[in-house]
């Protein structure tokens, strides 16, 4: 019997965490291959367009069963604008693909090899690579991501770059009213499906309470971003404890109990990504801001350790650490001495490095945005916990400048 070439694994698409499996090129050893609807049944088939979109559970490279699986049934009261969320759903996904062209192109080895491998490749047109360059990197199409804290800052901001690169948005927050307008502005601007739900992270039932919600929709949590959170400024014993009770519940207690309740469907899914937001604080201690440092640190730790518990899952878990960024935090803590005069990175910046570092091929546990401070954190390690807390006194004194 004829043997044939060990299997080659090309990643197509890496961030899909899919390989397409290429033998031989002769039609009796090819593959029957399904690239989202089309299959491709030997050397003969040199061009495919890709007319049909397969569920979006099917992954790409798969077998191609005798059989499709029944799509889930959308529910009767699951509509937007009066419309099947599955229907709009579908049509989005046709609007992502509509470009996109396969087409297999031979290889070239060194003399003396064989030369009668194929490879499947993608060719994208210029609108496609200008409209969908995410695409390439990370088929966010496929994901429905649950954003909290998304009515303003560095949340809107997520919500803003997620839309542009076609997911499905669940956005929380308490104003309702703003996360309306956010989910209207991203509908007409990026024709995505946005669900909202107004909700109190300080609640102590916030997670089945999100989680029911959730479910009632009718939605698949793919993944999850953590950027809800608020901090207070001032010497602790002056801080009511209320307030630093919410702080606690909020930056803490949510991020650990909507992880414990959407982490299994996002393991379930095998391609999405939980991110959670620290910061800079959590580098450091931070006098005047006691509560909201070790609260942030506690992220960090939180984060990096679930990055070590879900590798090769399929799911991408890291923490960000934004330094000072021009959002309302210093509204809402009541003082600009919260960011002690640092430079102010935007919402949008800090976004970007996310999906940036989501995006790389094997993305660390945690990232910092901006490189003043990566180097503020690299220098911090340098020094002692004496003297590293006795700058941060320093730097967080309102009577610094006088």
């Amino acid at each position: 019997m004829k043997k044939h070439p060990p299997q080659r694994e090309i990643n197509l698409f890496r961030s899909l965490k899919s390989v397409i499996r290429c033998e031989q090129a002769s039609s009796q050893c090819f593959p029957r291959v399904l690239m989202r609807g089309t299959l491709l049944d030997g050397p003969g088939d040199n061009f495919a367009t890709l007319n049909e979109i397969p569920d979006h559970n099917v992954l790409l490279g798969a077998e191609v069963p005798e059989e499709r699986p029944a799509r889930d049934t959308c529910r009767c009261d699951n509509l937007v604008n009066g419309r099947h969320l599955e229907t709009l759903r579908q049509e989005q996904l046709e609007r992502e693909m509509r470009n996109l062209r396969v087409q297999r192109s031979p290889l070239s080895f060194p003399e003396g090899r064989s030369n009668q491998k194929t490879i499947l490749q993608v060719k994208v047109t210029p609108s496609a690579i200008l409209a969908h360059s995410a695409f390439m990197i990370s088929n966010y199409t496929d994901q429905t991501v649950l954003v909290t804290g998304a009515s303003s800052g560095i949340g809107s901001a997520f919500a803003h770059a997620l839309a542009e690169r076609g997911a499905y948005l669940v956005l929380v927050a308490r104003r309702e009213d703003r996360l309306h307008n956010l989910a209207e502005e991203l509908r007409t601007a990026h024709g995505v499906i946005v669900s909202v739900i107004s909700m109190d992270l300080s609640s102590p039932t916030v997670a089945p309470d999100l989680q029911r919600a959730v479910l009632e929709r009718g939605l698949r949590i793919t993944s999850l971003i953590n950027n809800a959170g608020f901090g207070s400024f001032g010497p602790f014993i002056e801080q009511e404890l209320p307030r630093l009770i919410d702080e606690i519940a909020v930056d803490v207690t949510a991020p650990v109990s909507l992880s414990s309740v959407f982490l299994p469907d996002l393991l379930k899914a095998g391609n999405g990504f939980l991110i959670n937001l620290a910061s800079m604080a959590a580098y450091t201690p931070a006098p005047r801001m006691a509560v909201y440092a070790a609260s942030k640190a506690f992220v960090l730790n939180f984060t990096e350790a679930l990055w070590a518990e879900t590798r090769d899952t399929g799911v991408t878990v890291f923490a960000l650490s934004p330094g000072a960024t021009n959002t309302e935090f210093n509204a809402v803590v009541g003082t600009d001495d919260a960011t002690a005069g640092a430079r102010m990175r935007t919402a949008g910046q800090v976004v970007a490095t996310a999906l940036k570092h989501l995006e790389r091929r094997n993305p660390g546990p945690s990232v910092i945005d901006g490189t003043g401070n990566q180097a503020g954190a690299a220098v911090s390690k340098l020094l002692n916990r004496r003297a590293i807390v006795t700058a941060m006194n320093r730097v967080t004194d309102p009577q610094r400048s006088k």
